[in-house]
């Protein structure tokens, strides 16, 4: 298994793990050579690096094997653990979120960039949550696009009041309403969130799914 502790860093052209022996950097390379790939490719890199204690070249997983196992459309990849990914710059926050996404696969759950309020990663099991739609379509999402608006409105006063930025005890639970699938049913969807900042100062938020229930129509 792959955690943050591995996470040493990384160079312009690389995503660095570090692993605490041999046999565990080798374990990592055979069990989850796929999604490191797929992570180099997602955020811009060309390898992902393994070290271990007294290595004198890590094992190195170039990004183009990701083609081998997963599937890439325009700038989206879909990793084998199901997650949906869009391009973003790496960081320790950010592989701490997708850490948690990968090691529960059965999480519904989300990644929302606030500067231009864009999905940039979904869990396969999120994208059940709205029938008629997968994770690809969904993590091309604006907030804009699917929100009612007033709720979107009442929510972003709400979220900026009361969430503390990196603060694992710091979570709101909203409920807003959507359009729940192309066939215009509509749905009002309960949703847990926390707020992490990145090394690069840029705001996410990360969702949780509670629930939905089906509504009438509001338009």
């Amino acid at each position: 298994m792959v955690s943050l502790e591995n996470f040493v860093g990384m160079s312009d052209r690389e995503i660095i793990l570090e692993a605490e022996s041999f046999d565990e950097a080798q374990n990592m390379v055979r069990t989850k050579y796929q999604t490191l790939a797929l992570w180099a490719q997602a955020f811009g890199m060309e390898r992902t690096s393994i070290k271990f204690p007294g290595c004198e070249r890590p094992f190195r997983i170039p990004s183009f094997l990701s083609q081998r196992g997963g599937t890439m459309t325009n700038n989206l990849i879909i990793p084998m653990g199901g997650i949906q990914i869009a391009e973003m710059h790496l960081s320790r926050a950010l592989i701490q979120v997708l850490l948690e996404f990968d090691e529960n696969p059965d999480m519904s759950a989300g990644l929302v960039r606030l500067s231009d309020e864009r999905q940039v990663a979904v869990t396969a099991a999120a994208a059940r949550f709205v029938p008629n739609n997968d994770a690809e379509e969904l993590v091309r999402l604006r907030r804009q696009d699917y929100w009612w608006l007033p709720d979107l409105e009442n929510f972003n006063r709400n979220w900026r009041q009361q969430l503390e930025p990196n603060n694992l005890s710091s979570m709101i639970e909203y409920s807003y309403r959507s359009e729940a699938d192309r066939d215009r049913n509509w749905g009002r969807y309960t949703t847990r969130y926390r707020l992490i900042q990145d090394d690069f100062g840029v705001l996410y938020h990360v969702c949780y799914s509670v629930g939905v229930d089906m509504i009438p129509a509001l338009r």
